[in-house]
């Protein structure tokens, strides 16, 4: 990450952030329905960062990121008396995050 200082006050931030996530979802009706979705993705993009310093160790901060990410889908299907249904599925997902939180950094 590099930091751009604007002012004495105030530090823009620029890099790039990787991103990773796993989801796995089962739902079951008393032994006769059951489905098991597993969901994976992997991205990265840059993120955008803007501080203002309350004293030399803490800072207000926002940020706005843009990630593109891979997203693999399998799904698992069960109902009783029937085979097993599988299916499964790739994507790509690009994603832009504006500034909506306000986050306190205090540096050690």
């Amino acid at each position: 990450e590099k930091h751009l200082p604007l002012s004495p006050k105030f530090q823009l931030n620029y890099g790039l952030d990787l991103v990773a996530g796993r989801l796995n979802s089962i739902s079951s009706t008393d032994n006769f329905f059951s489905r098991t979705l597993k969901t994976n993705s992997l991205g990265a993009g840059p993120s955008l960062r803007f501080a203002f310093k309350l004293s030399k160790r803490i800072h207000l901060q926002t940020e706005t990121t843009l990630y593109g990410r891979f997203i693999n889908k399998s799904e698992r299907v069960e109902t009783s008396g029937q085979a097993p249904k599988f299916s499964s599925s790739n994507d790509w997902d690009v994603k832009l995050q504006l500034p909506a939180q306000l986050f306190i950094n205090i540096e050690f």
